[in-house]
């Protein structure tokens, strides 16, 4: 689970769908599944402390999924962003990564235990070529965090134009509207984290 692409609002409920594709066993294709759970307030048990929401497929599949609803959070983007050197920006090349970058990238809220993933590749399946203009192609972005608390981000990436290991890890108290890590020179390029915070209410 990648998503969601924003903080969802528990105030009225919530529904989470859950697709699983078709797969070839033995040579012949299974069937898609598909299931859903709908969430309200009756089933709260607890606030700001990890639960498990219970999806049944309709072929008898059970999804566990981990959530927390929090009494107070705000709304935090996290953005993984790289320039290339003084020295190629002086030559005016236009700057991409190769096809070839995996590793991973995953955040925690200091008073869980759980991480939540934001970019994960193999060298098997690694990310695909892009412009240093734009920013890291994370698979999420979005997270919600308690009101002050401290966000941790660490990852280690691997590949690109010529062979890295970039590793960073990051304490982010989440208390001001934007947060702005400093730039790590990693010879050809630079690359740092933000954060931007938004309140969750109307």
């Amino acid at each position: 689970m990648t998503g969601p692409s924003c903080a969802i609002s528990a105030e009225n409920g919530f529904c989470v769908e859950v697709d699983i594709p078709g797969r070839i066993v033995n040579g012949l294709p299974t069937d898609e599944d598909h299931g859903e759970k709908l969430w309200d307030w009756n089933e709260l048990s607890k606030y700001d402390e990890p639960d498990i929401l219970t999806i049944e497929t309709r072929m008898g599949q059970s999804i566990h999924m981990n959530f927390v609803v929090l009494s107070a959070a705000v709304e935090a983007t996290v953005t993984l962003q790289f320039a290339p050197s003084i020295n190629i920006h002086l030559q005016g090349v236009h700057v991409r990564f190769s096809a070839g970058i995996y590793g991973y990238i995953s955040a925690r809220i200091d008073k869980f235990d759980h991480e939540i993933i934001l970019f994960s590749r193999v060298p098997e399946d690694p990310l695909g070529s892009f412009p240093m203009s734009q920013n890291f192609p994370l698979d999420r972005s979005v997270l919600s965090v308690p009101v002050g608390s401290n966000l941790h981000i660490k990852g280690r990436l691997h590949g690109g134009p010529k062979p890295f290991d970039l590793f960073f890890d990051e304490v982010v108290p989440v208390t001001s509207e934007r947060w702005m890590g400093k730039w790590e020179d990693y010879g050809t390029f630079h690359s740092k984290i933000s954060l931007n915070v938004r309140s969750q209410g109307p």
